[in-house]
């Protein structure tokens, strides 16, 4: 027991230490994009801005179905390929399987891609914005099969090296350049390079595209990840669309720098859950269901709590930083209520990502896309009805009500296969905290 005891211990160690690190090294990667969309917002005009932020939808559309389900089917497909050489072969397989789903990828943004480039003229960004998408996604991919492996190191090289190497180039390009050309240009050019590297030193997979029959198969189980993926996409900057066709352009830079601003309560979220998914699977392979929602529990406690305090401090600061640094930025620094609705949408989505792992993990992929089709249709329609009924409010409100009706669904689902049991409590506390910002004085 002593013995038990102690490994437990050390296992627990271990995982924190990776769940820090990869928080730390990710929170880098986020800060970095967000002084760039800071840099960006406060050297462009709003409606050259509101460009930047339709460039940005395109390139998140093309690196979320680029790699929709790839991760997912790997981690289903674990069991059948023990780690070794059959799981190396499981890596190069979905590799290769990335060729295809980026070229499906492109012709389902095709006709957003013509809508930015034949109507606002901004054909040479667009393909940069779009190859861009593309080296991002197979560095996520890449990323998810290190993490597998336990390999955390080369893990961090993909999921933050790259993404900072494109940041790095999009931040000289704002500097330099000032133009969208520039922009996507360098920052695809910054994330290129940085993938030819690890090629070079051979800490990426590289697959066969396998036979027409077998990679057939693959594409219809990845259809419900796929679906899943185009909510997703419209769930966030995807929305800029229809905005751009209900209100003036000045609302798509506006909820372009919002979105971004409270995006770092995914870009958290994310980070620990890519550690603790791969513990969770295997606890869940090994049938210790009871202690894995346990753990789960608690592990979505202190995400929530996380959430709350980074919600607190993004609203409370919002002015004093926009107006420290000036010039167009004022322009978005008196938004504090529109950042808190958006924060709070990512700590009501807590328990939908609490049963997705279970989904995941149990090979449930169709259960789960009918879940995300009618929750995420249903949850898009109200957003869109806020806008219409409430105005521009509508466009920051509708997104904490659509998160909503996809976690009230996930949880009610959910309790059909497993005991789900969200940390309903500190959720509410985290919102409270986030809201109680806004009393927080802001500069004279």
């Amino acid at each position: 027991m002593i013995l038990k005891v102690g490994s437990l211990s050390t296992e627990t160690r271990r995982i924190l230490f990776w769940t820090v690190l990869f928080t730390g090294a990710n929170v880098v990667a986020k800060g970095a994009f967000v002084l760039v969309v800071m840099l960006l917002a406060s050297v462009l005009s709003p409606n050259a801005y509101a460009d930047f932020g339709m460039l940005y939808a395109l390139q998140g559309a093309m690196t979320a179905f680029a790699v929709m389900g790839l991760a997912e089917t790997t981690a289903s497909r674990l069991k059948v390929h023990r780690p070794g050489i059959r799981r190396q072969f499981l890596f190069r397989q979905i590799s290769g399987l990335f060729l295809v789903t980026a070229l499906l990828s492109l012709a389902l943004v095709s006709p957003f891609i013509s809508m930015v480039a034949l109507k606002k003229e901004l054909a040479v960004p667009v393909i940069f914005a779009v190859l861009l998408g593309a080296v991002t996604g197979y560095s996520v991919l890449q990323a998810s099969f290190h993490r597998i492996e336990d390999r955390h190191a080369a893990s961090l090289l993909s999921s933050a090296g790259i993404p900072l190497s494109s940041i790095i180039g999009m931040m000289i390009g704002g500097w330099w350049g000032q133009s969208l050309d520039m922009i996507f240009g360098l920052g695809f050019l910054g994330a290129g390079l940085a993938l030819v590297v690890l090629v070079l030193t051979r800490k990426i997979y590289v697959g066969p595209i396998r036979s027409f029959a077998r990679v057939q198969r693959d594409i219809v189980c990845l259809m419900p990840f796929l679906a899943m993926g185009i909510f997703g996409w419209l769930s966030g900057y995807g929305m800029n669309f229809v905005i751009d066709l209900r209100f003036e352009p000045g609302y798509v830079a506006i909820f372009t720098f919002l979105f971004t601003a409270a995006s770092i309560g995914q870009m958290i979220a994310n980070s620990l859950n890519m550690v603790w998914a791969p513990h969770f699977y295997r606890m869940y392979n090994e049938g210790c269901l009871d202690h894995a929602e346990m753990r789960t529990r608690y592990f979505f406690t202190i995400l929530a709590a996380v959430l709350g305090v980074a919600g607190i401090l993004a609203v409370g600061l919002l002015p004093w930083v926009t107006g420290f640094i000036g010039g167009n930025l004022n322009y978005y620094g008196s938004y504090r209520l529109e950042l808190a609705l958006l924060i709070t949408g990512y700590i009501i989505c807590i328990p939908w990502w609490h049963g997705q792992n279970y989904y995941h993990v149990a090979g449930y992929g169709q259960e789960l896309m009918r879940l995300a089709l009618w929750s995420g249709g249903a949850g898009l329609v109200v957003w869109v009805v806020c806008m219409v009924i409430l105005g521009p409010i509508g466009i920051f409100l509708g997104f904490p009500l659509q998160m909503a009706i996809k976690s009230i669904t996930m949880w009610k689902a959910g309790n059909r296969y497993w005991t789900l049991r969200p940390p309903w409590v500190i959720l509410a506390l985290s919102c409270a905290m986030t809201f109680a910002a806004l009393l927080l004085p802001i500069p004279a």
